[in-house]
């Protein structure tokens, strides 16, 4: 059974959607106070994180981003009671994955619920997980995520992809030429001086030691 953890009031529309989804065996817990539905969501495990506005005294824009700034590979969907283009423009540009009008219906709404929990979990088997345990680093290659010490670093997508093809020849030296072949392709951008802006962008964005400095012959992750 699927997991998900709800985050709103549970009103006659949100019950039914339960029922509903509790009949496609999704299993909802759901929670109106905020700090102890938190805490539920960091020590259990769940496919999907919903949301609703419908909570009173509560921005569900700072709920957003608490929830995504503690674990960005978590994947959100939004109910919204007050459906608007500013609201809907706002949340697929911040991370919300499914924006749910109210006014779709609980049939439209518990069955994109349960396609997106049942498209998290095959995500989710078909991550690879690049990890370096001492830089208490983690690259998630499906998602394009990556995260130090459980927070999340924002690279370009050259740089994670320098960084992913350094972790996958990890103690091996890699020669400028080689990732400006593998990362650029057919589409390189000339010099191979570039690599190293990419590498100090890459180190500075980090902070890992393992990146090191093969002279006159490329890059090595190494690790010791």
């Amino acid at each position: 059974m699927r997991k998900i953890i709800y985050f709103g009031e549970v009103d006659t529309d949100i019950q039914e959607l339960l029922t509903k989804l509790n009949e496609k065996d999704i299993l909802v817990e759901a929670y109106n106070n905020i700090a102890q539905g938190i805490k539920k969501l960091f020590s259990e495990e769940y496919s999907l994180v919903v949301l609703c506005d419908n909570m009173k005294d509560f921005d569900v824009r700072s709920l957003t981003h608490l929830i995504q700034e503690s674990d960005p590979n978590l994947s959100i969907n939004l109910i919204s009671l007050i459906a608007n283009n500013e609201d809907h423009l706002y949340f697929l540009k911040n991370g919300i994955s499914d924006y749910l009008p109210i006014d779709c219906g609980m049939d439209v709404i518990s069955e994109k619920i349960y396609l997106n929990a049942n498209k998290q979990i095959d995500e989710s088997k078909n991550a690879q997980i690049l990890e370096c345990i001492k830089e208490k680093l983690k690259l998630n290659t499906v998602q394009k995520v990556l995260t130090i010490n459980n927070e999340a670093v924002h690279l370009s997508s050259i740089e994670f992809n320098i960084l992913e093809y350094l972790l996958r020849h990890r103690n091996t030296t890699v020669s400028r030429q080689e990732l400006l072949d593998e990362v650029w392709r057919d589409n390189s951008e000339g010099s191979l001086r570039i690599i190293d802006t990419y590498i100090k962008n890459i180190r500075k964005k980090t902070k890992v030691n393992a990146i090191i400095t093969v002279r006159s012959m490329g890059y090595q992750w190494l690790d010791q």
